[in-house]
């Protein structure tokens, strides 16, 4: 029953920080490359979600970014960067 409902809440966060990288690369129009979700195995964090940006993007992608935080103000956004592409490497 535990890894049951473990796997049940490992399903839900995945769901919820799909949902929310979702709802980034919709307010960020053509500024993300890619992206690379990570839920987070805490009650503390949601996500952790890696955006690759276009050149020359990073101001509409900042823009998006603040409309997402103004929509979901009970979320509270970390960013920080530009950092060298090691997320996307494969």
């Amino acid at each position: 029953e535990e890894l049951a409902r473990s796997a049940g809440l490992d399903r839900e966060r995945r769901q919820r920080a799909e949902s929310l990288a979702e709802m980034l690369r919709s307010r960020s129009g053509e500024s993300i490359v890619r992206d690379r979700v990570e839920p987070l195995p805490s009650r503390h964090g949601l996500a952790s979600i890696a955006h690759l940006v276009r050149r020359g993007k990073v101001e509409e992608y900042r823009q998006g970014i603040d409309a997402a935080r103004a929509e979901l103000p009970a979320l509270r956004f970390l960013t920080s960067g530009p950092w060298p592409p090691y997320s996307f490497a494969e």
